[in-house]
Protein backbone atom coordinates (compact mmCIF):
# COMPACT_ATOMS: atom_id res chain seq x y z
CA UNK A 1 0.00 0.00 0.00
CA UNK A 2 2.87 2.67 0.92
CA UNK A 3 4.35 1.23 -2.29
CA UNK A 4 1.09 2.15 -4.42
CA UNK A 5 1.30 5.70 -2.38
CA UNK A 6 4.82 6.45 -3.22
CA UNK A 7 4.11 5.60 -7.16
CA UNK A 8 1.03 8.06 -7.02
CA UNK A 9 3.08 10.43 -6.13
CA UNK A 10 5.99 10.50 -7.73
CA UNK A 11 3.54 10.68 -10.87
CA UNK A 12 2.05 13.28 -9.51
CA UNK A 13 4.97 15.28 -8.65
CA UNK A 14 5.95 14.59 -12.45
CA UNK A 15 2.93 15.98 -14.11
CA UNK A 16 3.36 18.67 -11.57
CA UNK A 17 6.88 19.55 -13.03
CA UNK A 18 5.55 19.12 -16.57
CA UNK A 19 2.77 21.37 -16.70
CA UNK A 20 4.80 24.18 -14.46
CA UNK A 21 7.29 23.95 -17.08
CA UNK A 22 5.02 23.60 -20.11
CA UNK A 23 3.42 27.01 -18.96
CA UNK A 24 6.51 28.48 -18.95
CA UNK A 25 7.33 27.59 -22.19
CA UNK A 26 3.92 28.90 -23.79
CA UNK A 27 4.47 32.07 -22.58
CA UNK A 28 8.23 32.10 -23.72
CA UNK A 29 6.68 31.05 -27.10
CA UNK A 30 4.53 33.38 -27.25
CA UNK A 31 6.74 36.32 -26.58
CA UNK A 32 9.30 34.91 -28.70
CA UNK A 33 7.31 34.00 -31.94
CA UNK A 34 8.45 30.39 -31.91
CA UNK A 35 4.53 29.58 -30.82
CA UNK A 36 4.18 30.03 -34.51
CA UNK A 37 6.69 27.99 -35.97
CA UNK A 38 5.19 25.05 -33.46
CA UNK A 39 1.77 25.51 -35.18
CA UNK A 40 3.28 25.40 -38.48
CA UNK A 41 5.02 22.30 -38.45
CA UNK A 42 2.76 19.97 -35.74
CA UNK A 43 -0.75 22.08 -35.67
CA UNK A 44 -2.33 23.25 -32.82
CA UNK A 45 0.31 23.66 -29.94
CA UNK A 46 -1.80 22.93 -27.20
CA UNK A 47 -2.45 19.19 -28.55
CA UNK A 48 1.15 18.38 -29.40
CA UNK A 49 1.85 20.04 -26.06
CA UNK A 50 -0.15 17.72 -24.07
CA UNK A 51 0.65 14.83 -25.89
CA UNK A 52 4.69 15.89 -24.84
CA UNK A 53 3.62 16.40 -21.15
CA UNK A 54 1.97 13.44 -20.89
CA UNK A 55 5.58 11.43 -22.16
CA UNK A 56 7.51 13.42 -20.41
CA UNK A 57 5.56 12.62 -17.42
CA UNK A 58 6.53 8.66 -17.65
CA UNK A 59 9.82 9.72 -18.06
CA UNK A 60 10.18 11.66 -15.31
CA UNK A 61 8.73 9.34 -13.04
CA UNK A 62 11.26 6.55 -14.54
CA UNK A 63 14.18 9.40 -13.42
CA UNK A 64 13.16 9.89 -10.73
CA UNK A 65 13.00 5.75 -9.49
CA UNK A 66 16.32 5.12 -11.44
CA UNK A 67 18.09 8.21 -9.49
CA UNK A 68 16.90 6.58 -6.04
CA UNK A 69 18.10 3.10 -7.28
CA UNK A 70 21.39 4.97 -8.11
CA UNK A 71 21.99 6.81 -4.86
CA UNK A 72 21.45 4.38 -2.83
CA UNK A 73 24.17 1.93 -5.63
CA UNK A 74 21.56 -0.41 -6.84
CA UNK A 75 22.09 0.24 -10.64
CA UNK A 76 25.79 1.58 -11.38
CA UNK A 77 25.75 1.93 -15.34
CA UNK A 78 29.27 2.13 -15.17
CA UNK A 79 30.00 -0.84 -13.20
CA UNK A 80 28.38 -2.54 -16.68
CA UNK A 81 31.38 -1.26 -18.75
CA UNK A 82 33.40 -3.74 -20.82
CA UNK A 83 36.66 -2.40 -22.50
CA UNK A 84 36.30 -3.24 -25.77
CA UNK A 85 37.13 -2.35 -29.33
CA UNK A 86 35.46 0.60 -31.43
CA UNK A 87 35.86 3.97 -31.04
CA UNK A 88 34.99 4.80 -26.99
CA UNK A 89 31.73 6.24 -26.36
CA UNK A 90 31.27 9.06 -24.08
CA UNK A 91 28.04 10.06 -22.40
CA UNK A 92 27.66 13.15 -20.42
CA UNK A 93 24.08 13.66 -18.81
CA UNK A 94 22.64 16.83 -17.90
CA UNK A 95 21.76 18.90 -14.73
CA UNK A 96 20.34 16.86 -11.81
CA UNK A 97 21.13 13.85 -13.61
CA UNK A 98 23.60 10.74 -13.28
CA UNK A 99 24.90 7.77 -15.52
CA UNK A 100 21.30 6.38 -15.11
CA UNK A 101 19.98 8.86 -17.80
CA UNK A 102 21.88 6.69 -20.86
CA UNK A 103 20.26 3.52 -19.41
CA UNK A 104 18.55 3.76 -22.77
CA UNK A 105 21.17 4.88 -25.01
CA UNK A 106 23.46 2.05 -24.12
CA UNK A 107 20.96 -1.04 -24.56
CA UNK A 108 20.71 0.63 -28.30
CA UNK A 109 24.22 1.51 -28.61
CA UNK A 110 24.66 -2.25 -27.93
CA UNK A 111 22.25 -3.56 -30.08
CA UNK A 112 23.72 -1.51 -32.66
CA UNK A 113 27.52 -2.94 -31.80
CA UNK A 114 29.31 -0.24 -29.92
CA UNK A 115 30.42 -1.75 -27.02
CA UNK A 116 32.68 0.71 -25.80
CA UNK A 117 30.47 2.75 -24.09
CA UNK A 118 31.80 4.84 -20.96
CA UNK A 119 29.26 7.13 -19.32
CA UNK A 120 30.56 10.04 -17.53
CA UNK A 121 28.76 11.09 -14.26
CA UNK A 122 29.23 14.29 -11.79
CA UNK A 123 28.08 16.18 -9.45
CA UNK A 124 24.72 18.07 -10.73
CA UNK A 125 24.06 20.23 -8.60
CA UNK A 126 27.14 22.30 -7.38
CA UNK A 127 30.17 23.21 -8.64
CA UNK A 128 31.74 24.86 -11.73
CA UNK A 129 31.13 24.41 -14.73
CA UNK A 130 35.07 24.89 -16.02
CA UNK A 131 35.70 22.35 -13.00
CA UNK A 132 33.78 20.06 -14.68
CA UNK A 133 35.13 20.84 -18.42
CA UNK A 134 38.19 19.69 -16.89
CA UNK A 135 37.12 16.82 -15.34
CA UNK A 136 35.46 16.06 -18.72
CA UNK A 137 38.55 16.73 -20.69
CA UNK A 138 40.84 14.47 -18.30
CA UNK A 139 38.63 11.44 -19.24
CA UNK A 140 39.37 12.24 -23.05
CA UNK A 141 42.63 12.15 -22.59
CA UNK A 142 42.47 8.79 -20.63
CA UNK A 143 40.28 7.43 -23.47
CA UNK A 144 42.88 8.28 -25.88
CA UNK A 145 45.68 6.99 -23.84
CA UNK A 146 43.81 3.58 -23.16
CA UNK A 147 42.88 3.10 -26.77
CA UNK A 148 44.70 5.42 -29.12
CA UNK A 149 41.66 6.30 -30.35
CA UNK A 150 39.17 9.54 -30.47
CA UNK A 151 36.54 9.73 -28.66
CA UNK A 152 32.78 10.03 -29.77
CA UNK A 153 30.87 12.44 -27.57
CA UNK A 154 27.27 12.22 -26.62
CA UNK A 155 25.65 14.69 -24.09
CA UNK A 156 22.13 16.14 -23.04
CA UNK A 157 21.43 19.19 -21.47
CA UNK A 158 24.40 20.68 -19.76
CA UNK A 159 26.21 17.60 -20.59
CA UNK A 160 25.90 19.29 -24.37
CA UNK A 161 27.72 22.48 -22.60
CA UNK A 162 30.36 20.65 -20.93
CA UNK A 163 31.45 19.13 -24.66
CA UNK A 164 31.38 22.67 -25.81
CA UNK A 165 33.91 23.25 -23.40
CA UNK A 166 36.11 20.61 -24.59
CA UNK A 167 36.24 22.03 -27.60
CA UNK A 168 37.61 25.17 -26.72
CA UNK A 169 40.74 23.25 -25.44
CA UNK A 170 43.49 22.57 -27.87
CA UNK A 171 44.85 20.04 -26.14
CA UNK A 172 42.14 17.90 -27.05
CA UNK A 173 42.27 18.15 -30.81
CA UNK A 174 42.42 15.03 -32.47
CA UNK A 175 41.23 13.31 -29.46
CA UNK A 176 37.52 13.68 -30.07
CA UNK A 177 35.93 12.05 -33.28
CA UNK A 178 32.76 13.16 -33.60
CA UNK A 179 30.14 15.09 -30.91
CA UNK A 180 26.37 15.29 -30.43
CA UNK A 181 24.29 17.24 -28.23
CA UNK A 182 20.60 16.65 -27.18
CA UNK A 183 19.32 19.77 -26.15
CA UNK A 184 21.89 22.05 -25.58
CA UNK A 185 21.10 25.56 -23.69
CA UNK A 186 23.67 26.92 -26.33
CA UNK A 187 22.96 30.38 -24.40
CA UNK A 188 21.26 28.89 -21.08
CA UNK A 189 17.87 28.68 -19.60
CA UNK A 190 15.68 31.49 -17.93
CA UNK A 191 13.74 28.18 -16.22
CA UNK A 192 17.37 27.87 -14.64
CA UNK A 193 16.61 30.50 -12.32
CA UNK A 194 13.99 27.99 -10.36
CA UNK A 195 16.63 25.64 -10.37
CA UNK A 196 18.04 24.56 -6.38
CA UNK A 197 21.77 23.63 -6.27
CA UNK A 198 24.20 26.17 -7.38
CA UNK A 199 25.14 24.84 -10.83
CA UNK A 200 21.94 26.02 -12.02
CA UNK A 201 22.63 29.64 -11.46
CA UNK A 202 25.48 29.32 -13.63
CA UNK A 203 23.85 28.41 -16.30
CA UNK A 204 21.15 31.51 -16.74
CA UNK A 205 20.39 32.96 -20.39
CA UNK A 206 22.86 34.53 -21.15
CA UNK A 207 25.31 34.16 -18.16
CA UNK A 208 28.97 34.29 -18.62
CA UNK A 209 29.36 30.75 -17.78
CA UNK A 210 27.48 29.91 -20.19
CA UNK A 211 29.18 32.64 -22.98
CA UNK A 212 32.16 31.06 -22.06
CA UNK A 213 31.61 27.72 -22.81
CA UNK A 214 29.70 28.47 -26.04
CA UNK A 215 32.72 30.67 -27.27
CA UNK A 216 34.75 29.83 -30.14
CA UNK A 217 35.92 26.68 -30.46
CA UNK A 218 39.76 25.91 -30.77
CA UNK A 219 39.05 23.02 -33.51
CA UNK A 220 36.34 22.03 -35.85
CA UNK A 221 35.01 17.85 -35.72
CA UNK A 222 31.77 16.34 -37.33
CA UNK A 223 28.99 17.47 -34.40
CA UNK A 224 25.53 17.23 -34.13
CA UNK A 225 22.95 19.52 -32.46
CA UNK A 226 19.67 17.89 -32.13
CA UNK A 227 17.17 20.54 -30.69
CA UNK A 228 12.82 19.62 -30.47
CA UNK A 229 10.17 21.82 -30.51
CA UNK A 230 8.95 21.33 -27.56
CA UNK A 231 11.75 21.43 -25.34
CA UNK A 232 10.40 22.57 -22.39
CA UNK A 233 13.53 23.23 -20.15
CA UNK A 234 15.56 25.21 -22.44
CA UNK A 235 13.68 28.88 -22.52
CA UNK A 236 13.84 30.86 -24.76
CA UNK A 237 13.84 28.48 -27.54
CA UNK A 238 15.88 30.30 -29.36
CA UNK A 239 18.72 29.24 -27.17
CA UNK A 240 18.56 26.33 -29.18
CA UNK A 241 18.96 27.85 -32.44
CA UNK A 242 21.34 30.20 -31.51
CA UNK A 243 23.65 31.40 -34.00
CA UNK A 244 26.70 29.12 -32.39
CA UNK A 245 26.60 26.25 -34.80
CA UNK A 246 29.26 27.24 -37.09
CA UNK A 247 30.30 23.88 -38.71
CA UNK A 248 27.91 21.90 -36.79
CA UNK A 249 24.82 20.27 -38.03
CA UNK A 250 21.44 21.51 -36.86
CA UNK A 251 18.87 18.42 -37.10
CA UNK A 252 15.19 18.69 -35.11
CA UNK A 253 14.61 16.39 -33.20
CA UNK A 254 10.65 14.43 -32.68
CA UNK A 255 8.26 16.68 -31.07
CA UNK A 256 9.06 15.80 -27.29
CA UNK A 257 10.57 17.30 -24.24
CA UNK A 258 13.67 18.04 -22.73
CA UNK A 259 14.11 14.43 -21.07
CA UNK A 260 12.48 12.60 -23.20
CA UNK A 261 15.35 12.93 -25.93
CA UNK A 262 17.24 10.37 -23.37
CA UNK A 263 14.64 7.75 -24.02
CA UNK A 264 13.07 8.44 -27.72
CA UNK A 265 13.81 6.12 -30.40
CA UNK A 266 13.85 8.94 -33.35
CA UNK A 267 16.56 10.87 -31.48
CA UNK A 268 18.83 7.99 -30.93
CA UNK A 269 18.30 6.99 -34.52
CA UNK A 270 19.76 10.32 -35.64
CA UNK A 271 22.77 10.53 -33.37
CA UNK A 272 23.02 6.78 -34.95
CA UNK A 273 23.05 7.46 -38.27
CA UNK A 274 25.32 10.38 -37.79
CA UNK A 275 28.03 8.69 -36.64
CA UNK A 276 27.78 6.00 -39.00
CA UNK A 277 28.19 8.83 -41.42
CA UNK A 278 31.12 9.47 -39.76
CA UNK A 279 32.84 6.63 -39.41
CA UNK A 280 32.81 5.57 -35.57
CA UNK A 281 33.97 2.46 -35.16
CA UNK A 282 32.33 -0.73 -33.62
CA UNK A 283 33.86 -3.24 -31.55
Amino acid sequence: MILLWLLIAVFVWSGLVGALAYAFFYYESVSCGHLARVRERFGCPVRIMARAWARGVFWIAVILACSVLYYFRLLRPSGWKRRAAGTPIIMVHGLYHNETAWLAFMRRFRAAGYRNLQPFSYDSWRGDPEELVSLLALRIENAWRETGRPTALVGHSLGGLLIRGCLRRPELQGKIAVVATLGAPVEGSKLAALGPGSLAGKILYKSAVVEALSGAQAFEVPALALVSDLDDMVLPADSLFAGRHSGWRVESAPPVNHVTMLYDAGCFRSVLAFWAECGVEKA
